[in-house]
Order: C-alpha cells, then structure tokens, then sequence
C-alpha cells in the first residue's frame, strides 16, 4: 500500500474495482465486522507476526482490549479515532472517498518493538457488502516509512532519541541498525540483546515517576557506553524494554547485566526489579527485526526465574510460541463443542472443618476423555489476553447452577469465581457480573470474587476501581494467592477487599526454616490488624492444621478437608446441614483471640501477662546432658518456691526424679524435630522439702545460641486433688511424651 491510500482511488476507479484491488493487496489482516450485531469475524491472520493473535468475538470489546494492549501509546488517540463505532457512518459519508477511511499507527510485533501499519476501513452497498458489514485491512507500511521519513540514513540529525534515556527511540533504532548489519564487524557475528527490567510500572507505583525516569536515564547512560565501547547501537522501544547491537561476546553481556544491576540497587530494591536480557546471533540475510524478535522471545522465556537472567534464543523457542498458539485454537473449539465445566472445592471453618464456601475451578475434558490441567492452558490464555470468553463461561454456568439448586428449595453456599486482569482491563465486568445476577435471580452475597494479587499489583488503580464497583453493587472480593507478590499493609488497607486467601506456598517451607515460619506469622498478623478474614489455601497435613491454629487462623481451603469435586458430589454434601456453618466467614471486627495482642501493647502491666500466660521459663540445652534455665518470670519462680532459688538455674536435671531425667531430655529431643508442636509431658521435681511435686512440662524449641539450644517452656503444678497424668485423653502417661 502507499502511504496515502487516497492517492489509489483518486482516479475514476469503480468502487468494485477499489474492493478487487484491495482484496488482491498483501494485506497482513483482513476481517468482517458486523456493526449493528457487534461482532468480528476474522478472515484472515498473518501468523507469528504481530503481538497476540485475534479470534471471532465481540468487536467493541476487542478493538478496546487491542488499542490499550497493542497500538503504541503515542498512537492510541489515531486507532480509537479511526475504529469509533458511534461516528463511523457519519465518518463514512464524510470521507474524502465515501465509503473508506484510513489511519496509520505503530502496532506491536512478537518479541517486542512495534511496526507500522495502515488500516483500512471500507463500508457500503455500493462495494457490494451487505448492510450493516465493513471490511478492515492491515497492512505494513514499515518499509514505505523509512524511505519516506529517511531514517536509514546514516545521519545522526535525522534520529530521533528518547528524552528520558537519550537512546533512539525504535522508528530510529530499527533502520539505523538494519544499516550497520552490513559494516563486518572484526570482533565476530553481530548480535542484538533484548533487555527487559521486571515490574518498571511497579517501581513507578513504589517510587514514582520522577524516580522512575531518573532510574531509566541511568540504565539509558551504561547502555550508550556500551554501545560507544563496542561500536554499537543502543535503543528504547518503550518504558522497560531496550535494544543493544553489539559485536556477540556473552562475557561481555554477563558484565553489562552487572553494571544494570548496579544501577538498579543504588535503590535499594527487592530483585523483582532485576534486569533480564535476551541475546539473539546474526544469520545470514537476516533482519534486525527478526533479531529483536528471537531475543524478545528469549528474554520472555526467563521472566519470574531469578536464578538465570541471561539466555540465547534457542529454536525450541519458537516451538513454544506455535505450541501457545495450537493452544488457543483448540481451547476456541473446545468453548464451542461443550468441552470445559468446572469442580468446587470447599473452603471450611478450621476447628470443625464445616464448610462455609467454595471456590470454582475450571477443567476442561476433551471429547475422548483427555484431561487438560489447567496450567497448561489457563496462563497461555491469560498471556495473550483471551482467558475472558472462557471466564464467563464458567460464571454463567456457576450462576445457572446456583439458581437450580435455590429452586430445589436449598440455601446456597457462597461460591468463588476467579477474575483475571484481562477480564478487568478488556469489559465491565462489574456490570456484566451484575446482569447475571440480575438474570439468574440469586442473592449478591451467593457469589464472591476473587482477584490475583498480581492484577493488584500491576493494575492498582484500574483493579481499585473494579473492586470499589463490585462492593458497591454487593460483592465480596477475595484477593488471591496473597503474599505470592509485593502487597503491603497500606495497599490492602488502600484496596477495600473484604478477604484474603494466602498463598499456599508458605505453608511447604523446609524443616527448621524459622525465618520463613516468622514471615507467615507477619503475614497473618498484618491481615489481622485490619480485622481481614483469611482463608489459607493448600492445607494438606495434621501439620499445616495445628500451626495455622497455634497461628489463630479460622478459614482453610485444601486436601486435608477437600478435594476439588464435581457438583453433584458437592450438592450431596451441602444437602446435609451437619456439613454446612451458616455463619459462614465472618467479615470485620470479629476475630479470634491471639496472645500477641497482649503483648505488643503496652497497657498491660507485668502482673496481668503473668497471670495470662503462667509460669514460663528459657531452657539452654547442651544437646548432650546439661539443661540450665537462662530466664524466667516471677510465677515461675513462685511455683518452684525455693528459698534457695538461684542454685536451681544450673544443671537443672538434678532436681528432678531419676527416672523422669531421661525422659525430660527425650522431650527436649521431640520438641527440637517439632518446632510448631513442640512437646509435653508430666516429670516430677524434688521441692525443698524433699517432696516429690508432679508438673505439666510445655516445650518449644526456639532457636541456636551461644549458649546451646534454646527452648520456650510453660509449667504448670499438678495438685493431689486433680486428675493424674494416666487420667484421661488431656495427659499422657509419666515417662512418655504428650502427642
């Protein structure tokens, strides 16, 4: 196409003709779009070309979801100009040449970077379409630019530089670079690195945008030295994505990734902001195009992995893109042959595991039985921004069966569906949520939301919005896989949700590992200082059960409980009302009582903690045979009632019965492999009378210091006129330690 496209028709072509030339053109796209049903139909797709591809769906929904995610952001007022439906009859008629409008803007490639493209919009009966259809053309106009904008040329006046880092920006980086592949180079084969830095919109968020630009314009200054180091190139497509044409030398782009990353820590920032750099080598009559391309594709491979940072495109790569494509064409026809449903699985009151909700998960059986896990496809979709349709599928279907188990004259138990910040970003989902409400007739309070941490986090303002309309029209909004990311106790305080479910890898940290033990604990604390229930996801073991109660959690989800189970599995459950709390999760200012409190305030005065929490002492144990008290509080020392106290602190198995000392350490032994259980046990103490007194002996092993090992230990005095330690289930027999 040429670069004014009214040049073509300015002669006395027909109509027709226009169509047949334009049918005939190489055209990258070509689509139907029905405007008074609201749909498109796509015709034809250049494949592996452009960023995400583009299926049968709702136009108004795609050209939205296309321009916020696609176009380049300088362009987006030219693209939503150009495809507004409410003018577009009006623009028709007003056209320079009834019936055609036209734009061109810079649209983005696989791997990055973008490219121009015209479209072309042709509408009438008199091209022969029917009422009410436009045909939309794509084509690339990339090359036509250059030569017209003479950016290939050499000259440095004629570049255009990003003002922010000083490099050229990628209209100017491209041609200039496309030139140099053809200098020899005498260092090797040239190679282009594609550097992306994690989360720069969440830098911006946390630091804002002055030191966001301040940062960008340090990281844009290594990357113009490098490239006058090397007799390179240096690039910025846009915001956390940059190009380098340099000689191939990895040692070198291993030193490179260490001078970004100095400049990245002069913040003093977590490693989610590190740099990840994609290098791609030249082939024989290659493009820099297809360069960057290779090395997008490379440096998206290494996203999230925070062990290996630098990678060489590979051709498995590409493999991978066709196989995320075969995906999302299979996953389009199994939405139209029936193929996906969706299982609950419960989410329970912890002490007496009665269910209080479910969340809704998809599965998707093919039709010769095949299970595809949802990991396969659910983040393909989620990537290329087509998880949507397949969403309200699922929430239409929830809603339906819902309403047919009301009509049975059954209670609901509140459900969760998943929302993705696809679904946010591309529709209303607020309003769309609210008409199947509406529709299936169910109570707001049947269906609750839940939202990733990770749209929180990348879409703050937009999922603020969303979550503020979903609690205005009377939902529930659930944040998941909380603690998965970079939430704070001001974001959730900021955000307004209503419960959050934890992520369920906290609960599978490594034996011994106290640190990561003391961050759930901050973590669930944070959560309840702002009196937000929790609901702890992946409960699997008797473990995880009795530290999240030592914790004072309420609400679990997880295979110790329940597996994900079909409905009908779920509807005999329900059916018992033995199975169900109606209570339900109880929402604010209700919340358990937890020991911290006390002791992080400081109104309360020694005398009221002690009586709270007993007699307590700090056991060092050798390891061997030596246990000392290193401190203690005054009922402990009132319940040992020595007058020759300070003797007892030393080699304290000496007091006790010869038959209890060995077992004493045996518990010491138990509570050191049990740090969340600990131990217990009845031994018996001489007094200083030389009477024996029985006690209750509570351990918990702490941690390692110079002194030995550390234990917490509570005791409490076993009067004559109580229950002995063989009495019952509370106690367990003397000489063996408490279960």
């Amino acid at each position: 196409m040429s670069m004014d496209i009214f040049e073509l028709f300015s002669g006395a072509k027909s109509p027709a003709a226009i169509l047949e030339y334009l049918d005939g053109s190489a055209y990258d796209g070509l689509s139907e779009v029905d405007l008074r049903s609201d749909r498109l139909h796509v015709l034809f797709r250049s494949e592996g070309k452009y960023a995400g591809p583009v299926q049968d769906s709702a136009y108004s929904e795609f050209r939205s979801y296309a321009g916020n995610r696609f176009v380049h952001p300088e362009d987006r007022n030219v693209y939503f100009s150009l495809t507004e439906p409410e003018t577009l009859e009006r623009r028709f008629a007003e056209s320079k040449y009834p019936g055609i409008l036209s734009a061109q803007y810079r649209l983005l490639i696989r791997g990055g970077g973008y490219r121009w493209v015209e479209q072309t919009l042709v509408y009438g009966e008199q091209f022969g379409l029917k009422p009410g259809i436009m045909r939309d053309y794509h084509f690339d106009i990339q090359l036509q630019k250059n030569r017209r904008l003479g950016l290939a040329l050499s000259s440095e006046g004629k570049r255009k530089r990003d003002e922010v880092t000083g490099l050229l920006v990628g209209d100017s980086f491209f041609p200039a670079a496309q030139a140099m592949l053809s200098i020899p180079t005498d260092k090797g084969r040239w190679s282009l690195l594609f550097i992306s830095i994690e989360h720069l919109k969440l830098f911006r968020e946390w630091f804002g945008k002055e030191t966001a630009n301040e940062l960008l314009s340090r990281l844009g200054a290594v990357l113009r030295q490098e490239a006058s180091e090397t007799s390179g190139l240096a690039g910025h497509l846009w915001d956390d994505d940059f190009l380098l044409l340099t000689p191939y030398d990895m040692e070198r782009t291993k030193a490179l990734y260490e001078k970004l990353h100095d400049e990245i820590k002069v913040y003093g920032i977590p490693v989610g902001f590190l740099p990840v750099i994609g290098v791609s080598v030249e082939r024989e009559g290659g493009t820099v195009l297809s360069m960057a391309d290779r090395a997008g594709v490379a440096a998206a491979s290494l996203r999230g992995n925070f062990r290996v940072r630098i990678g060489q495109y590979r051709p498995e790569m590409g493999d991978r893109t066709r196989e995320e494509y075969r995906i999302l064409s299979e996953v389009q026809q199994a939405m139209q042959n029936r193929e996906f449903s969706f299982v609950l699985q419960p989410q329970c009151r912890m002490v007496t595991g009665k269910i209080v909700g479910a969340e809704a998960l998809i599965r998707w059986r093919k039709a010769d039985g095949t299970m595809v896990p949802p990991g396969d496809f659910i983040p393909v979709l989620e990537r290329y921004g087509f998880i949507s349709e397949l969403d309200k599928l699922i929430w239409r279907r929830v809603c339906s069966w819902l309403r047919s188990w009301v009509r049975k004259g059954h209670e609901p138990v509140p459900i969760s569906v998943n929302i993705s910040q696809a679904d946010i970003l591309t529709f209303d989902v607020p309003e769309y949520l609210d008409s199947l409400i509406r529709h299936f007739e169910l109570p707001r309070d049947s269906l609750k939301l839940e939202i990733t941490e990770s749209a929180y986090v990348s879409e703050m303002e937009t999922v603020r919005n969303a979550v503020h309309r979903f609690r205005e029209l009377g939902f529930r909004v659930l944040m998941d896989d909380f603690g998965s990311g970079y939430s704070s106790l001001n974001m959730l305080n900021s955000l307004g949700v209503d419960v959050v479910k934890l992520d369920a890898h906290f609960l599978h940290l490594e034996e011994g590992d106290e640190r990561g033990r003391q961050i759930l604990e901050a973590v669930i604390d944070m959560t309840r200082r702002l009196s937000l229930p929790i609901i702890v996801e992946g409960v699997e073991t008797e473990e995880h059960v009795r530290f999240l109660r030592s914790l004072g959690c309420r609400y679990v989800q997880g295979y110790y409980f329940y597996k994900p189970m079909p409905v009908s599995e779920f509807e005999a459950l329900i059916g018992d009302e033995e199975n169900v709390d109606r209570e339900g999760i109880v929402y604010g200012g209700v919340r358990l009582f937890h020991i911290r409190e006390f002791l992080e305030r400081s109104i309360y005065n020694d005398v009221m903690l002690n009586n709270i929490i007993g007699a307590v002492a700090f056991y060092a144990w050798d390891g061997e045979g030596r246990v000392d008290i290193i401190r203690y509080n005054e009922v402990f020392r009132d319940v040992v009632a020595d007058p020759d106290f300070d003797n007892r602190l030393t080699d304290i198995l000496n007091y006790l019965h010869p038959d209890d000392r060995a077992f004493f350490l045996r518990l010491m032994k138990t509570a050191y492999g049990d740090s969340m259980g600990g131990a217990s046990g009845v031994i018996r103490v001489y007094r200083a009378t030389g009477e024996l007194g029985r006690f209750l002996l509570r351990l918990y092993y702490l941690e390692e210091q110079a002194v030995g090992k550390v234990f917490y230990g509570s005791l409490h005095e076993l009067r004559d006129d109580l229950p002995s330690a063989g009495e019952g289930k509370a106690l367990p027999p003397e000489g063996e330690p408490h279960p």
